[in-house]
């Protein structure tokens, strides 16, 4: 199986796309499935993670070159972001291709999100980001309550809720720890 993951911004500085993309990637590469990621150009792109799988990254540095790279037999075009001309694009090149299309808006249909820059994005929402998430196969939620704000918003595409893996290994268990209170604070940034 071949797949592209469509990423617009891979930077280190880019939040959490940027490392949990690469992740998926790599997981799958190492399941056997084909994988590219396709992303912007930028000298400080997270592929370290990368090195010694068999995941192909390709840069581009404007959107006049997203057809030429997916117009290359994948089984499953995934973008991972939503707004963007980047995946408006990509969204229209995969229903030309007639290759499925995997949308995963990475928290951007969250209310709070819908909140930033209100008007941008409900002028967005009408003129063509509903017919895109429309339009794609499969939209992929991270949680149930992500998957529920799916539908508060008329989306109609399936769903599917996968939430992102993290590798265990870097993680190492804790012996002897000494039963004590904890806080935990888990942020978007």
């Amino acid at each position: 199986m071949n797949v592209c993951l469509c990423l617009e911004c891979m930077d280190v500085n880019g939040g959490g796309p940027s490392r949990s993309v690469p992740a998926l990637a790599k997981s799958l590469s190492n399941e056997g499935v084909n994988v590219t990621i396709l992303t912007r150009y930028s000298e400080t792109n997270n592929i370290h993670i990368l090195e010694g799988t068999g995941v192909s990254i390709v840069e581009i540095n404007n959107n006049n070159e997203i057809y030429d790279v997916l117009n290359n037999e994948f089984d499953i075009i995934h973008t991972q972001g939503l707004w963007r001309p980047f995946y408006h694009y990509i969204t229209k090149i995969s229903k030309k291709l007639k290759v499925p299309l995997l949308i995963t808006p990475r928290g951007t249909l969250e209310p709070y999100c819908l909140e930033t820059k209100k008007i941008k994005k409900r002028f967005a929402m009408a003129l063509y980001q509903r017919q895109d998430l429309n339009e794609a196969d499969c939209l992929l939620a991270t949680a149930r309550a992500e998957a529920d704000n799916f539908r508060k918003l008329g989306l109609k595409s399936p769903i599917a809720i996968i939430p992102n893996g993290i590798e265990l290994s870097n993680y190492p268990l804790r012996k002897n720890i000494i039963p004590k209170k904890q806080v935990l604070f888990l942020s978007r940034s």
